[in-house]
């Protein structure tokens, strides 16, 4: 009985594990709700500002809004996205000339007017961004699936521990 007690508070751990992961995945995926579109950091050209691993969040604003100063985030290439600070802002040519704030010297290619994103949040949160990568995961899905649903259909109610260590309290009893 003891082996099962320990088996089943195993399960509800884990179910409160899946339901803190649960509650973090929404409140990294909230800000989506105010136009925001979430970012893993994914190289060390930001850094200290963008550490490897942090979920960061960018959104569309006018390029008027966009200064000297500010990160954005662009396209590079057909469906790679990047963050950089904009060191220049060249309206002749329409393009920002940024710089990575971890890199040596500016950008070889400027950034075209078109190829921006949005304008990035001043803040990131560190580590968030892997676990957000782990989650993108089917593999991951299926093992948090499988353990919340292990957790509702065989953990037992409280009412029913309760109920077995009566019966084994009376039973050391008689």
């Amino acid at each position: 009985m003891g082996d099962m007690k320990m088996i089943f508070g195993l399960i509800r751990t884990l179910n409160w594990v899946v339901y803190i992961i649960l509650i973090i995945s929404v409140a990294a995926v909230a800000p989506i709700l105010f136009g925001f579109r979430p970012m893993v950091v994914l190289s060390p050209s930001m850094e200290p500002t963008y550490p490897v691993g942090s979920l960061i969040y960018y959104k569309n604003v006018g390029l008027d809004d966009i200064h000297v100063g500010d990160a954005i985030t662009f396209t590079i290439g057909s469906n790679s996205l990047a963050t950089h600070r904009v060191v220049e802002v060249n309206l002749d040519t329409q393009e920002f000339v940024t710089k990575g704030d971890n890199n040596p010297s500016i950008d070889p290619n400027p950034v075209s007017y078109t190829r921006v994103e949005g304008k990035t949040t001043p803040f990131a949160i560190p580590y968030l961004g892997f676990f957000t990568q782990a989650l993108r995961n089917w593999y991951a899905i299926a093992v948090l699936a499988v353990i919340l649903l292990f957790g509702i259909f065989f953990a037992p109610g409280k009412k029913k521990i309760k109920a077995e260590q009566d019966g084994e309290i009376h039973a050391a009893l008689r």
